[in-house]
C-alpha cells in the first residue's frame, strides 16, 4: 500500500493522525500540509471578516498552541512525519501543486482530515481506492465548516464523527463508520474536539485496515430533506454559545495539552 495525508497541521490534525503515521509509517509515501489558512495574511483578515470575535480569538489560541507544541512537543503532523522518515510537502493551493503531486504517486489510499481545501475530480483521482475523511458530524446532518462548534454551541447532548469516501461534493460521500460522543456536563469546544478527534484517529486507523481488505464496504449517505450545512462559526453561532452556556475554552485545557494529557484523562483528575 502507498497512501497520502492532505491535512491542516493544527494540534487536533495530529490527534487524528497519530495512529495512522503510527500504524503505517511504511506504508504513508507523502503527507501534504494545507497552508492556505495560515501562509497568507490577508486570509487571516478573510477568515476574521467572516467570524465572531470569540471565535477568532478561539482559534489564534489553538494556532498558537498548536505552533508549540509542533515546536516544542513533536505534537504536528510535519513533526511526527520526519520521526517516522516520511515526506512532507507544504502547499497553499493543491490544485497548483497537482504535477508535484502525480510525480510522488500514484497512490493506492488517500486520507484527509482537518483539511481547508477542496479535493477536486482530479486530486481524487491520484488514489486508486479513493480518499478517505473525517468530518465532526452525523452525515448528512451538519455538513460544512466547524460542524462539532456548532452542535456544540446547539446545546447538543451528543455529537458524531463521520469516516467517509470522499466525492466532489462538500460531505457527500458514502459512509464507512460513525462514532457517537457525549458531551459531558465540564466540557468545552476545546475538549469535546480534543476527545472527538483521538478517539476518531484511533478508529480510523483500524478501518483504513479493514476498507482495504474489502472487509468494510461504504454505504451511500441516505437523502433527505433534513440535511443541514454550517459556515464559518459567525455572530449567531456566538449567540447560540451565550444561551447554550457553554464555553470555547478554560486556561485548564491548556494546561492539560501542554502537560500531555488528552481529555479523557484530564476529566478523571
Amino acid at each position: 500500500m502507498k497512501a497520502a495525508l492532505f491535512v491542516n497541521d493544527s494540534y487536533f490534525a495530529y490527534l487524528l493522525a497519530q495512529p495512522v503515521l503510527e500504524r503505517f509509517q511504511r506504508d504513508i509515501g507523502l503527507v501534504v500540509l494545507s497552508t492556505r489558512n495560515t501562509a497568507s495574511p490577508s486570509r487571516v483578515r478573510s477568515i476574521g471578516s467572516k467570524t465572531s470575535r470569540e471565535y477568532f480569538l478561539y482559534r489564534s489560541v489553538v494556532h498558537c498552541l498548536s505552533g508549540f507544541l509542533g515546536a516544542i512537543r513533536g505534537k504536528s503532523v510535519e513533526a511526527a512525519a520526519r520521526r517516522y522518515g516520511i515526506r512532507t510537502m507544504a502547499s497553499p493551493d493543491f490544485k497548483a501543486s497537482l504535477p508535484a503531486l502525480r510525480a510522488a504517486g500514484p497512490f493506492d489510499v488517500g486520507l484527509a482530515f482537518n483539511c481547508d481545501q477542496k479535493l477536486d475530480a482530479e486530486l481524487l483521482a491520484l488514489c486508486s481506492h479513493g480518499i478517505l475523511n473525517v468530518h465532526a458530524s452525523k452525515l448528512p446532518q451538519d455538513a460544512g465548516i466547524s460542524p462539532v462548534l456548532w452542535a456544540f454551541a446547539r446545546g447538543d447532548k451528543t455529537v458524531w464523527s463521520t469516516i467517509y469516501k470522499m466525492d466532489t461534493g462538500i460531505d457527500t460521500g458514502p459512509v464507512l463508520e460513525q462514532l457517537e460522543f457525549a458531551v459531558a456536563p465540564e466540557d468545552t469546544a476545546f475538549s469535546l474536539y480534543q476527545r472527538v478527534c483521538a478517539d476518531s484517529g484511533k478508529v480510523l486507523a483500524e478501518t483504513l485496515s479493514r476498507y482495504l481488505r474489502g472487509e468494510l464496504a461504504a454505504r451511500p449517505q441516505p437523502e433527505t430533506s433534513g440535511r443541514t450545512y454550517w459556515s464559518w462559526p459567525d455572530d449567531r453561532h456566538q449567540q447560540m454559545m451565550r444561551a447554550s452556556g457553554r464555553r470555547f475554552l478554560r486556561a485548564r485545557d491548556l494546561l492539560d495539552a501542554l502537560a500531555g494529557r488528552n481529555a479523557a484523562e484530564a476529566a478523571v483528575r
